[in-house]
């Protein structure tokens, strides 16, 4: 059986809007049981080893005014 569900993707996220709406968005995320917080990423220079290292899968950024936009 072939299953298209996404299910524990593990995932990096940077936060550089860390405002209501960036959280709240994170925490909706990692509740839906869909993703897992691996990493809490400091600088985007860090995601390809990351990657290399098959920690993280994905990487959810949030840019600065990200809830301005």
């Amino acid at each position: 059986m072939i299953k298209t569900e996404i299910k524990d993707a593990k995932i990096g996220i940077i936060d550089l809007a860390n405002d209501e709406i960036s959280i709240a968005l994170t925490n909706k995320l990692l509740a839906s049981g869909y993703f897992q917080l691996q990493e809490k990423v400091h600088s985007q220079k860090s995601i390809e080893a990351l990657f290399r290292k098959g920690k993280i899968r994905e990487v959810l950024i949030f840019e600065n005014d990200f809830s301005k936009n």
